[in-house]
């Protein structure tokens, strides 16, 4: 659940059609595309740990599935010193047990260590989010109390080489029979923002925004099962869905209000303090069923909900991948949902990518279910910055952008040209040259800022590319044409 920095410029669905189950629970977006991973469904009931890159466009590089003889699930991801670190839990003598792993580009494992009690329950010693500190990794999870003999929220501290610093628990109610799972962590000026999801025996959960120092203890905490906004009045009510810091210190909760008559329902935002205070409040029309969210805030204050809508078309329910943006007022900007009516898709991760457009990860469901022999694949969907699934390269490229930008680069069918800050009347060349330094293509355009090139005719291979604006040499570059 984290921001990569390169530039994507992309737009695609993908859909990972493999002869076995998987699904993607986290993405970090990397120089060279997209890193996923998952878990890939066994017959027994147990997993195995699964990985995947796609390059920037959505090509598929490779995927990995982890040997058989070992149990495990991968939940999380982020990229640091140009290595992964995927989290999540392995089974161990029939324990589960907390999992870190150091990972190459190419999926090579260099490194693994198993963390947390070894005394458990069902729902302990399972990660659910990592970061990066000064001190190394900071892992959401949760352990066995031996005092309530119940599971409690966990923040663990390891250093870079994965051994354990700290630990801190954080329960909800440690005499009752709960499982405690924290499910995000995020930095906040005086130190993290946590999630702690509660369930109880009879399946019912209480989630909470807990916020902490930046060595773990605890500032203050809000119970946000059916909670009750003070800055509205309205008296229905509302369910929790995820959270996240602002640039200005504040938290801003994303809930969610359904309507049973017609299963639609509003996205309402509740802004609270750095003390936890409610400021505000506010609710959108009605928009289509919410299930699952992520919810992030880019350094504009702008608003990304991306995760699962429920549908209706004449009687007939099914779900589909969505994703919202709002502006820092809430005021919506775009909201999309993708996929068809033949094919239920649900949502597992999602993230903003760095091209102001977002990557949304989840797993296709294939109604009627056919038995332990049907399979699940992964499905990946990339869009621009307004939410569609082609790209727009006259209004999706930065206005901040100085540098002249080649994207789909490498390319298969076509790539195009972004030159910022042309002058007024520019006449502009351009020549392509295969590696023997033959000319193979030329263009001429005035005053164009973004260019298209048709590419398909050429071989594959890598070319080279001079731009003279009014005569004079401008730009010099490679491109790579592929497929």
């Amino acid at each position: 659940m984290h921001f990569g920095q390169s530039f994507a410029q992309s737009a695609f669905y993908y859909k990972h059609e493999k002869p076995y189950s998987n699904a993607p629970y986290d993405i970090v977006e990397t120089e060279a595309g997209f890193f996923i991973v998952g878990i890939s469904d066994r017959p027994d009931a147990f997993g195995d740990g699964f990985m995947m890159l796609l390059d920037k466009q959505g090509n598929h590089l490779w995927d990995k599935i982890v040997p058989a003889d070992k149990i495990e699930d991968y939940r999380a991801v982020i990229e640091f010193d140009n290595y992964f670190y995927v989290a999540g839990y392995r089974w161990v003598n029939n324990k589960r047990r907390n999992l870190i792993m150091k990972v190459d580009i190419n999926g090579v494992i260099s490194w693994d260590k198993l963390f947390g009690d070894t005394l458990i329950l069902g729902g302990d010693n399972s990660v659910q989010d990592i970061i990066s500190n000064e001190q190394g990794f900071l892992i959401a999870s949760s352990g066995f109390d031996t005092i309530s003999l119940t599971t409690n929220a966990e923040l663990i501290q390891l250093d870079f080489d994965g051994n354990l610093i700290w630990e801190k628990t954080y329960g909800t109610d440690e005499y009752e029979e709960r499982v405690d799972r924290l499910k995000r962590i995020e930095p906040t000026e005086e130190g993290y923002m946590l999630i702690l999801n509660a369930e109880n025996q009879f399946w019912q959960f209480f989630p909470y925004i807990i916020k902490i120092d930046k060595y773990g203890n605890e500032l203050w905490r809000k119970n946000l099962r059916f909670y009750k906004p003070e800055t509205s009045d309205s008296d229905s009510l509302i369910y929790f869905k995820d959270a996240f810091p602002d640039s200005e210190g504040n938290i801003i909760g994303y809930f969610n209000r359904v309507n049973l008559s017609n299963y639609k329902s509003h996205h309402i935002f509740i802004t609270f303090d750095k003390n936890g205070n409610e400021i505000s409040y506010y609710q959108s029309p009605e928009t289509y069923g919410v299930a699952w969210v992520d919810m992030y805030i880019n350094s504009a204050n702008e608003i990304f909900v991306i995760g699962q809508q429920d549908l209706d078309t004449v009687g007939k329910y099914y779900m589909q991948l969505f994703a919202s943006k709002f502006d820092k007022d809430f005021n919506s900007i775009w909201e999309h949902h993708y996929g068809d009516t033949t094919n239920n898709e649900i949502q597992f991760s999602g993230i903003p990518t760095s091209d102001n457009g977002v990557i949304i990860g989840g797993r296709n469901l294939v109604m009627p279910y056919a038995g332990a022999n049907q399979v699940f694949n992964s499905v990946l969907v990339k869009t621009d910055c307004n939410g569609s699934l082609e790209w727009n390269y006259e209004s999706c490229i930065s206005s901040e952008t100085e540098d002249v930008l080649i994207f789909p680069n490498p390319f298969s069918e076509y790539f195009n040209i972004h030159l910022p800050n042309l002058p007024a009347e520019s006449e502009l060349k351009i020549y392509i040259y295969n590696l023997a330094g033959q000319k193979v293509a030329n263009y001429q355009f005035l005053d164009s800022n973004t260019i298209q090139i048709e590419g398909s005719e050429f071989a594959n291979g890598i070319y080279a590319l001079k731009i003279y604006l009014n005569n004079e040499e401008y730009y010099t570059g490679k491109v790579v044409k592929v497929g």
